[in-house]
């Protein structure tokens, strides 16, 4: 029987969403590498990674000059969280994106969020890789939207809008000629308290994120977008399959492990098939909206977007003292 993994890659696009160039080797191809604050504080913990943080900041001292008024120590994370990009992107197709978050600490500053990622650019571009190979990740508040909005076509950057959990942050993300919106099957608390996480045996009639994931692709297929789905934040190997159809799926070292062990079965081809057949028709809600103001000021919706710019915040904060102490 074929594993999960084959039959995944059937029907979307896998893309990486680790910074470790072995689980790249192991399990590719893969179209894009993803990436995010907790993922690279995550890889700088490890020993085998150690030296890279010490050779961000040699980086960023010997090129300070190049970015005036940038404090070092985010000049060095930046380093670091394109050393490790770029390691991965010789696994990646030709063609494929490596990903960088801009600091989710300026989710809420237009201004701020442009300066960041036109930065990660140009740091990508010192190590190699060419703009038309990096895609800065932005949280789709509004001003992280507008900010997306101005990278596409104002400065020929490719853009992600990240944290997104409703069909009103995929539209907005669309007008905004983003190349890609990722919606968050779960929020991304689960991945650091296990406990606040549901386990469903069919997830696709009871996660939510999985329903916004699809209705935004269907919406983007009537208005013929050039924006396209990557959906994010997948714990079980039944969440990673209801995805089935959708374009772009990223996926953890972990998440990976666990589809390719799985073998294709009845109750399995029961969740894809449904996954393909997938219609909004009775969606409705908050979360099915298409207003962007309306969305985001629900107190769900709201709660949602906060406790993933506390977590990623939180990381960034800690990067930045990791880069500190050594400086």
């Amino acid at each position: 029987m074929p594993s999960l993994l084959d039959e995944l890659r059937k029907h979307s696009t896998l893309d990486l969403d680790c910074n470790d160039d072995a689980v790249a080797l192991q399990y590719k191809p893969f179209q894009d590498m993803t990436s995010n604050q907790l993922i690279v504080l995550g890889q700088l913990k490890r020993e085998s990674h150690a030296a890279i943080l010490d050779r961000a900041i040699v980086l960023a001292k010997q090129s300070a000059s190049s970015f005036p008024g940038v404090d070092l120590a985010d000049l060095a994370v930046d380093f670091a969280t394109v050393l490790l990009g770029s390691v991965v992107a010789g696994h990646l197709h030709p063609q494929g994106y490596v990903h960088a978050q801009t600091m989710p600490s300026k989710a809420n500053d237009t201004a701020a969020t442009v300066q960041h990622a036109l930065r990660l650019v140009k740091v990508y571009e010192l190590a190699n890789i060419p703009r038309r190979r990096v895609c800065i990740k932005i949280p789709s508040t509004v001003e992280g939207i507008a900010a997306c909005e101005e990278l596409e076509q104002q400065h020929d950057v490719r853009t992600l809008a990240t944290t997104c959990f409703t069909v009103a942050q995929g539209l907005a993300a669309a007008k905004a000629n983003c190349t890609y919106v990722a919606p968050y099957v779960n929020p991304l608390i689960v991945h650091l308290d296990p406990s606040k996480h549901t386990v469903y045996d069919d997830p696709l009639p009871n996660l939510t994120g999985l329903q916004v994931s699809f209705a935004i692709q269907q919406e983007y297929r009537k208005m013929q977008a050039k924006t396209k789905v990557l959906a994010a934040s997948l714990v079980t190997a039944e969440e990673v399959f209801a995805l089935c159809g959708i374009e772009h799926i990223t996926l953890s070292a972990a998440a990976l492990a666990l589809i390719q062990k799985t073998e294709m079965d009845d109750r399995f081809e029961g969740i894809r098939d449904r996954s393909l057949a997938f219609a909004r028709s009775d969606l409705s809600g908050p979360f099915f909206g298409s207003d962007l103001t309306e969305a985001l000021a629900d107190p769900a919706v709201d709660a949602l977007q906060k406790d993933a710019l506390k977590h990623f915040t939180s990381a960034e904060e800690e990067l930045r003292s990791m880069a500190k102490q050594k400086l």
